[in-house]
């Protein structure tokens, strides 16, 4: 399967081992004040309400992830800057 990217729904899917990884950007990101020295390659809880546009997007694109569980999340600060939107993905396996 060749990666996906659905600009409107702002989602991607992309193969990833033995899973399909599902993410996308948030269109109202929240951006932090102060970022801790700590932090560097820190991860966020995952919104539930927030990255449900996300996995909606996803199924409405491949209708074959509604029949899937969810593997594992991720939430996290892009990489190229602290100001970048926060990325979430999910990996969903049979």
């Amino acid at each position: 399967m060749p990666n996906v990217r659905d600009h409107d729904a702002s989602v991607y899917l992309r193969l990833q081992g033995d899973a399909l990884s599902v993410g996308g950007y948030e269109s109202n990101p929240i951006f932090w004040e102060e970022v801790s020295d700590k932090f560097a390659f820190g991860l966020f809880d995952l919104d539930w309400d927030v990255f449900m546009q996300h996995i909606e997007g996803a199924i409405n694109r491949v209708p074959a992830l509604e029949k899937t569980g969810i593997k594992s999340t991720v939430c996290g600060p892009g990489t190229t800057s602290v100001a970048f939107a926060t990325y979430n993905q999910s990996s969903f396996a049979p």
